[in-house]
C-alpha cells in the first residue's frame, strides 16, 4: 500500500462516483460506492430510485440499519453491538434533531449516536467528536467496545480518534494466538477504512498501514490454518508477519512460524525460525529485553525487513511446553549430521525465497514474495494465483474475497 498511489486512485474513484450519481448510473454507482466503503450512498440512491429491494440487499449484506419510525426498533438494532446502556424513554421523534440534542443533554451518547446514524444525519461526525472528547482517555475503552464502535461509525469518526483504533490494534495484536477469523477481519476492515477515508497525517498514516497489514495477514493465517491443504498458506503468512514483529509479540511469532514451517517440512526455515524464537525467549526470561537485541547478530534479519530495533518483547508469550518442543526439535536436527548440514545457513539465505530483500513487496495474501503464476493489481500489488486457489474452499473465503475486491479494485479471478 503506497500512500501517493492510493490517494490518487481514491480521488479518481470519488470523481467517478460523483459522475455516476449525476448520471443516475446505479450499477456503476454501487460498484464505486462499495469500493470506497461508502455503502450508504448506494443505499440512498436505490431508495431515491424506488428500488427498495436493492437497498435492502445492501443493508442486509453490510449490516446497515433499516429505516424505522419506531425509536425502540432503531435502538434495538444497536443494543448488542454497542455495549453502553440506552435510555429509550426520552426520544420523541427519530426524524427530529431535537431528539438527538435531548439525548446528549441526558448524557446518553449511545442512543444519540445510534439515532444520528439511523437518520443519516450530517451532525454525526461532530457528535462523535464531542463524545470522544467527553471520554477523556479513549484508551480506557475495552476491545469489545472499540470494535463495534469502529464497525458502525468508522467512516464518520474524526481523524483524532485514530488513537482509539491504535489502542485496539495494540491490544489485539498482543494476543495473536486467537484463531477467530472474524475478529481479525473486523479490525482489519477498521484499519483499511482509516487509511482510505480518514485523511491521516503523514506521521500517523505509516503506523495505521502497518497495523492494517499485520491484522490482514493474521486474518489470512486464521482463514488458512483451519484446513490441512491450506496450512502452507498459514506458514507463509506467519513468515510474512515477521516484518511486523514490532506489533505482534516477537517470541510467539518466531516460534509459531517455525511450527508451521516444520509441519510443511521446510526444515531449513523451521530451524532458523525456531533458533531465533528461542533466543528471544531467553532474552525475555533473562530480563534483558529492555536492552534490545544485538544488531550485529540480527543483521541478516534486518536485511529481510524484520524491525530488529523495535521487536515487541514483553513478558513471555509462549507456553513452556511449546518452547521445550522447539528446543527438542532443534537439538535433534543439530545431532543429525546430514540434517545439520542442510540447515546450517544464515537467516537471509534460508528465508530470502519467502521475504526477498528489505524493500521487496509481498503477496497480498501472505506478505511473502509472490511466485508465478502471478496476479497483478493496482498500486504495484500482486499475489500468487495458487495461494488464492488454496483458500477458495474455506468457510471464510466469501468474506475475504469481498474484502480483497474492495481493496484491490476488482474481483479476484
Amino acid at each position: 500500500m503506497q500512500s501517493g498511489d492510493m490517494n490518487t486512485i481514491k480521488q479518481v474513484q470519488e470523481a467517478e462516483l460523483d459522475a455516476a450519481k449525476r448520471q443516475k448510473d446505479l450499477s456503476k454507482l454501487e460498484e464505486l460506492a462499495l469500493r470506497l466503503g461508502r455503502v450508504q450512498i448506494a443505499v440512498d440512491a436505490f431508495v431515491e430510485a424506488g428500488l427498495h429491494a436493492d437497498a435492502d440487499r445492501l443493508r442486509n449484506e453490510y449490516s446497515l440499519p433499516s429505516p424505522s419510525n419506531n425509536a425502540k426498533d432503531i435502538q434495538s438494532d444497536y443494543l448488542t453491538s454497542f455495549p453502553r446502556s440506552f435510555n429509550l424513554n426520552i426520544i420523541s421523534s427519530p426524524s427530529s434533531s431535537s431528539a438527538i440534542d435531548k439525548l446528549v443533554e441526558n448524557n446518553d451518547w449511545s442512543s444519540a449516536l445510534a439515532l444520528a446514524l439511523s437518520m443519516n444525519s450530517d451532525v454525526l461526525p461532530d457528535l462523535l467528536h464531542r463524545w470522544l472528547s467527553s471520554l477523556g482517555d479513549v484508551k480506557s475503552l475495552s476491545l469489545n467496545e472499540i470494535l463495534p464502535l469502529m464497525s458502525r461509525y468508522g467512516a464518520y469518526l474524526p481523524t483524532e480518534s485514530v488513537e482509539l483504533l491504535l489502542a485496539a490494534g495494540k491490544e489485539l495484536c498482543g494476543q495473536p494466538w486467537s484463531l477467530d477469523y472474524k475478529i481479525w477481519a473486523e479490525i482489519r476492515d477498521c484499519f483499511w477504512n482509516a487509511a482510505e477515508l480518514w485523511g491521516l497525517s503523514d506521521n500517523i498514516r505509516p503506523i495505521v498501514e502497518r497495523y492494517f497489514w499485520a491484522t490482514h495477514l493474521m486474518a489470512v493465517k486464521c482463514a488458512s490454518a483451519t484446513q490441512t491443504k491450506s496450512e502452507s498458506l498459514a506458514a507463509k503468512s506467519l513468515i510474512g508477519l515477521l516484518r511486523y514483529a514490532d506489533l505482534i509479540p516477537a517470541d510467539w511469532l518466531f516460534l509459531e512460524a517455525g511450527k508451521y514451517a516444520q509441519r510443511q517440512e521446510w526444515l531449513t526455515a523451521a530451524f532458523i525460525l525456531y533458533n531465533a524464537g528461542l533466543d528471544l525467549c531467553d532474552v525475555i526470561e533473562e530480563g534483558t529485553a529492555s536492552d534490545g537485541i544485538d544488531p550485529v547478530e540480527w543483521e541478516e534479519w534486518a536485511e529481510l525487513g524484520v524491525p530488529i530495533d523495535q521487536l515487541r518483547l514483553e513478558e513471555l508469550k509462549c507456553e513452556e511446553s511449546k518452547i521445550e518442543k522447539a528446543r527438542d526439535w532443534v537439538l535433534s536436527i543439530s545431532l543429525d549430521p546430514r540434517a545439520a548440514k542442510d540447515v546450517s545457513i544464515g537467516a537471509y539465505d534460508g528465508l530470502s525465497e519467502f521475504l526477498g530483500g528489505r524493500m521487496a513487496s509481498g503477496c497480498v495474501l501472505t506478505g511473502c514474495t509472490a511466485k508465478p503464476p502471478i496476479v497483478k493489481f493496482e498500486c504495484q500489488l500482486a499475489a500468487s494465483r495458487s495461494d488464492f486457489d488454496l483458500l477458495r474452499s474455506g468457510d471464510n473465503w466469501p468474506d475475504l474475497e469481498n474484502f480483497l475486491q474492495k481493496w484491490l479494485g476488482r474481483p479476484v479471478e
